[in-house]
């Protein structure tokens, strides 16, 4: 549907890059999610739904350099992998991403936006999935913040 890897995929992808690692080269990984597609789902449908994941999937390998790749790990929940790029660089497509966000609400009934969680590679990581867990960390406090803010307005 999304055109993106899958989850098995896309994490043997990540793995094996992992594997031949060089503190030269940086590796980060952006872990996105949707935001409200319950909302979305109920309000408007499933069809919705899915042309949802549909759009923001696009935008994210729209973002991305040639080399970098996108993996849809269920659900609303993406990772975005980044060769060559540091935790500065990642916070500027996650940027990127956003002001494609706004533009594209403007001509849609379904207003979408995400949370985001970045981690950037080093030796300290135990396993994959510890990176994965650093990133996935930081995006549910960036969706608690999300969810607060939904609240006061």
């Amino acid at each position: 549907m999304t055109r993106c890897l899958n989850r098995k995929a896309g994490l043997e992808r990540l793995n094996m890059l992992l594997k031949n690692y060089s503190t030269r080269i940086p590796i980060s990984i952006i872990y996105a999610d949707l935001n409200n597609l319950k909302t979305i789902n109920d309000s408007f449908g499933h069809s919705e739904g899915d042309k949802a994941i549909i759009r923001i999937s696009k935008i994210f390998k729209e973002t991305i350099k040639a080399n970098d790749f996108v993996v849809r790990l269920g659900g609303d929940e993406f990772l975005i992998v980044l060769l060559n790029s540091d935790y500065k660089n990642a916070e500027k497509v996650i940027e990127k991403i956003n002001k494609k966000i706004k533009i594209q609400n403007t001509s849609s009934r379904v207003e979408l936006s995400i949370s985001c969680g970045v981690a950037t590679y080093t030796k300290n990581y135990i396993s994959v999935e510890d990176f994965i867990n650093e990133a996935d960390k930081k995006m549910y406090e960036n969706k608690k913040i999300f969810h607060s803010q939904l609240k006061f307005a």
